[in-house]
């Protein structure tokens, strides 16, 4: 016999995975529904015809957010230590020329 959790009703933005996740949808957003499907045993031609379904994978996992939030928050952290472009001497001496006078 097989079985598959499932777990359904996570929040739209979540699930389409375009918005960045902050901690508390780590913790608070994976699908809040669960249900339990069983498949009985038979032979092994018949349960080819349900392998699909038992495959897939169904709603947001703690790991799955998780490891999205750890990905933004390593992307943010990546962004700040690395060094600011600075503008070459001659431009910053061209800019010092025009600046205005205290």
């Amino acid at each position: 016999m097989r079985n598959k959790i499932l777990r359904l009703q996570e929040s739209p933005e979540l699930a389409a995975g375009d918005a960045p996740v902050s901690l508390m949808q780590v913790l608070a957003g994976v699908s809040p529904d669960y249900a339990v499907v069983a498949q009985k045993t038979a032979t092994a031609k018949k349960l080819k015809s349900f392998d699909a379904p038992f495959d897939q994978q169904y709603g947001l996992t703690l790991a799955d957010l998780a490891m999205r939030y750890e990905a933004s928050l390593r992307a943010e952290i990546i962004c700040e230590l690395k060094p600011k472009r600075r503008k070459p001497k001659a431009q910053a001496a061209s800019d010092a020329q025009y600046a205005p006078k205290k």
